[in-house]
Order: C-alpha cells, then sequence, then structure tokens
C-alpha cells in the first residue's frame, strides 16, 4: 500500500513539472524574437539615420561653404585647413589656388579668392569654391556623378550661364542658381562633373574664366 502511494506521488511530481516546463517555453522564445527583433530596429534606424546625414567636412551648403572652406573666410584660415595648395596663381589682387586628392589625383579643390580690405591690411577672401570629387555632397546627396534631371528637381532656377571646353573636348554647361549660391557643371550625358559655391546673389560665371580658360558666358 505504501508503495502504491509512493508511486502515485512521484507520477503527480513529474506531471507537474513538464507542465511547468511547458509553460516557460513560450516566454523563452518570445524573449529571444523580441530581442533579434529589436536588434534589426535599431540596425535600420541606424542605417537609415546615416544615409540622411552628410558629415560636416563632406557637405556641399548652397551660397556657404564646401567641406570645412566658407566664403569669406580668410586665405590663411584656407591654408591652414587644406595645407599648401599643389597649384597657385595671383594677378590683380585675384587668386586661384588648387589641391588634388592624395586618392585620385583627378579630384580636385579649387578656392578662388580676391583682396578684401582688413583692418590692418589687405587680405585675400575667398570668393568661389569648386569640387569635381563625390566626396563632397549637399544634404540631399546631390553631388558629382548626379543626374541633371535629379539637380532640376531640387534647384528648378538654375539657368545655363556658360560652357568650357574639357580637356577631353567634350562640352560642359555651367548652370548657375545665383540667389541660391550654388553651380552645377553638366556634360554632355546630363551627368554632373563639378560643382561650384558662391555668394549668394553672385553669379558663378564671373569667376569661372580663372578656373577655365576657355569658358564662353551665355549671351543674353
Amino acid at each position: 500500500m505504501n508503495k502504491l502511494i509512493a508511486l502515485a506521488f512521484l507520477l503527480s511530481f513529474f506531471a507537474c513539472n513538464q507542465t511547468s516546463q511547458k509553460e516557460a517555453a513560450p516566454n523563452s522564445d518570445s524573449l529571444s524574437v523580441t530581442t533579434a527583433s529589436s536588434k534589426r530596429d535599431s540596425i535600420n534606424v541606424s542605417d537609415s539615420a546615416a544615409g540622411a546625414t552628410v558629415v560636416q567636412n563632406r557637405l556641399i551648403v548652397p551660397g556657404k561653404s564646401i567641406g570645412l572652406t566658407k566664403i569669406g573666410q580668410l586665405g590663411e584660415e584656407t591654408a591652414k585647413q587644406l595645407g599648401k595648395p599643389d597649384e597657385g596663381d595671383a594677378a590683380m589682387g585675384k587668386s586661384l589656388s588648387t589641391w588634388y586628392s592624395k586618392n585620385n589625383p583627378a579630384y580636385k579643390t579649387q578656392v578662388f579668392s580676391v583682396l578684401k580690405p582688413g583692418d590692418k591690411e589687405i587680405m585675400p577672401s575667398v570668393k568661389t569654391i569648386r569640387v569635381n570629387n563625390p566626396f563632397f555632397e549637399t544634404n540631399t546627396h546631390l553631388k558629382a556623378g548626379s543626374s541633371l534631371k535629379e539637380i532640376l528637381s531640387q534647384f528648378p532656377a538654375l539657368l545655363i550661364v556658360g560652357t568650357y571646353t574639357a580637356a577631353n573636348e567634350k562640352t560642359i554647361r555651367l548652370y548657375d542658381d545665383s540667389e541660391g549660391g550654388i553651380g552645377f557643371e553638366i556634360d554632355e550625358q546630363d551627368l554632373c562633373v563639378g560643382v561650384c559655391v558662391h555668394p549668394s546673389g553672385d553669379k558663378a560665371f564671373m569667376q569661372y574664366l580663372p578656373f577655365e580658360n576657355t569658358f564662353k558666358p551665355k549671351e543674353e
């Protein structure tokens, strides 16, 4: 009799223990799914934020700056940021400085400066910044390589203000938004091959002859 009671007790114990384990299992699976889902959501949010933000040293701001170089800043500050230019030309109170990319010398940054009256001395001041490197882009990701259609959708005020002949003998058109302070160089395939930033209200073609000696302003 005592053996039967003991056997019944053991069977009852194992049955309760298995029920408890079955009830606990769904909670464990639920935690795993929730954790994995949270990780995926975190990754997606992070990737989305990264795609939407352009870091300052790559950012093109119409009328204001390209990277860390700003319109109106003094030449000595530009030299501190970019170092000694690889090429330079100065005459009649104006200067053009060129820096080539160390990774790809086909890419260059050019700064056109004019003399600016200072309190104590005449100092050169940045007037126009020009780049052809897709490393630099606007906050909406326009850059060298962008299509004319995409550019015009974001800058509908752009007008053709002139053309120049590239080294490959192809004609490049300069589109400028004078009030916005930005210009785009467009090739024969309607792709951007360069971007320039200048003071809002200025006309880009007035500074383009130093950049390209074949530049021809469009006749009004």
